[in-house]
């Protein structure tokens, strides 16, 4: 009886923590700004579910494989086209944001690209690669931010095609001050959050979470015209009428 009070007492005084749980955010991300908005939304949102996440920052490709094989718990957002293609992701109903894609160019009529144009892409845009297949227009997929910036300096490109977040980075890494961007037919496209199947049971109550943040005006990614038209690197893009 002794013992199981003492038992009592150290489940109370120290209640167990927790079982780790790792949300993967994009790499692209790790030394930027919008990591302590990130990490903070995801806190906030996973307080509904009684878990308190860790962060990791893993390159596109190599974050969605640990998560799709339960090394890591959750994706923090990706496109549902790209989700789709992991069989071990669960898809969190509930959009916790939105990116703008296009095309960026040096020269307006560049951004009106045709089989002719040579395309690029960042590798971490998985995104595009079904857009690409699709399309006739020849699409270069490049792995890092300083590559592709020089590339379309340089005339190696002739437009870059990416979303709003990478368009960003790119333009701060030209040597160019000024840009043109034709957004795509479909501009703007939601994000999801994505959770290892294990972790089923989350879903309705991060779903609730998500769409009480939203109701209070809290967002994982938001963007907007303004933020491309407003760079921090105070670079000027100006919008193409399609």
């Amino acid at each position: 009886m002794k013992l199981l009070l003492i038992l009592i007492f150290i489940s109370v005084a120290f209640p167990v923590k927790s079982k780790d749980y790792t949300v993967n955010i994009l790499d692209l991300f790790k030394d930027d700004i919008e990591a302590t908005h990130l990490t903070q939304y995801y806190t906030d949102i996973y307080q509904a579910v009684d878990i308190t996440p860790s962060f990791t920052f893993y390159p596109s490709k190599r974050g969605l494989k640990m998560v799709n094989e339960g090394t890591l718990d959750a994706e923090g957002f990706r496109l549902d086209v790209v989700g789709e293609h992991f069989s071990q992701l669960i898809k969190i109903d509930e959009s916790i944001g939105h990116l703008q894609i296009g095309f960026f160019c040096l020269n307006k009529n560049d951004c009106k690209v045709d089989e002719s144009s040579i395309v690029g892409v960042l590798s971490s845009f998985r995104g595009a690669v079904d857009f690409c297949a699709e399309s006739s227009i020849e699409c270069h997929f490049i792995e890092n931010i300083n590559s592709i910036a020089k590339k379309l300096d340089t005339g190696l490109l002739d437009a870059i095609f990416a979303t709003d977040i990478e368009a960003q980075k790119i333009l701060c890494a030209s040597s160019y001050d000024s840009f043109q961007f034709l957004p795509s037919q479909v501009s703007k496209l939601p994000l999801y959050h994505y959770v290892n199947k294990r972790h089923l049971s989350l879903k309705q109550g991060l779903e609730k979470s998500i769409r009480e943040a939203k109701n209070n005006g809290k967002l994982a990614i938001q963007f907007s015209n303004h933020t491309l038209t407003n760079l921090s690197c105070e670079k000027t893009v100006t919008f193409i009428t399609p």
